[in-house]
């Protein structure tokens, strides 16, 4: 093996090696995977990352605990065993340490989202189907107001 080639994949977990500048990280779906690769540990932390940054994008904001499910569901896992749950909320931490998610009353978020075209984005009213541009913090304090159900994008 040439050196240089292949790095740990994190600090602390020397069973995941990446090569060096290969194809970006994808989300694999372990549904039809052997238990041994649906285990919480055989989980690379590369791909953990993904997964939690695709969630939070997708859901604004949304709660460390909430996000684990719906990362155990983005890896094909029908359930959410507690180990699991404990090693994504703890990876989501290490994030929001790490500066890669921020932390704002107790739901996750990624730093700086203001979406596109001059951080704001069209979301549509769901009762009356009207639709409106507003930044990732508007959105924020309406739904901290008003509940999650009021916009969608």
């Amino acid at each position: 093996m040439q050196e240089g080639l292949v790095r740990y994949a994190a600090a602390g977990r020397p069973q995941f090696l990446e090569r060096e500048g290969s194809t970006p990280v994808v989300v694999r779906d372990r549904s039809k995977a052997s238990p041994t690769l649906r285990d919480p540990d055989m989980l690379p932390p590369s791909e953990i990352e993904v997964a939690i940054r695709q969630v939070v994008k997708r859901n604004v904001a949304i709660r460390a605990e909430e996000c684990a499910v719906e990362v155990a569901r983005m890896f094909g896992l029908k359930s959410t065993s507690a180990n699991l749950r404990r090693r994504l909320e703890s990876h989501a931490q290490e994030m929001v340490a790490g500066r890669s998610l921020i932390e704002r009353d107790g739901a996750l978020r990624l730093p700086g989202d203001g979406g596109g075209r001059g951080g704001r984005e069209r979301w549509r009213h769901v009762a009356t189907g009207l639709t409106r541009r507003m930044s990732a913090a508007e959105f924020a304090r309406l739904t901290d107001t008003y509940g999650d159900r009021l916009f969608a994008r």
